[in-house]
């Protein structure tokens, strides 16, 4: 085993946002274990400079959260 083999098993803490389970919105952002887990729900690494809130889309394919699309009020 490696030395970043062992780094990448210690509990480290970072931004994760709360997905319900078969949906692609953001329930809740906290700041968390990677170990934590919470039943029916997944959770996903913000990456550092990257923004997320609760309400925005969690595009899985490529790992991007964006605003949801409003339509308009003429539509």
């Amino acid at each position: 085993m490696s030395a970043q083999d062992s780094y990448d098993d210690e509990p480290q803490f970072g931004w994760y946002a709360m997905i319900p389970n078969n949906s692609d919105v953001v329930e809740l952002v906290v700041e968390t274990l990677n170990t934590f887990k919470m039943p029916g729900y997944t959770l996903v690494l913000i990456p550092e400079g990257v923004a997320c809130e609760a309400g925005m889309i969690y595009n899985a394919a490529d790992g991007t959260f964006s605003y949801p699309v409003e339509e308009s009020e003429t539509s």
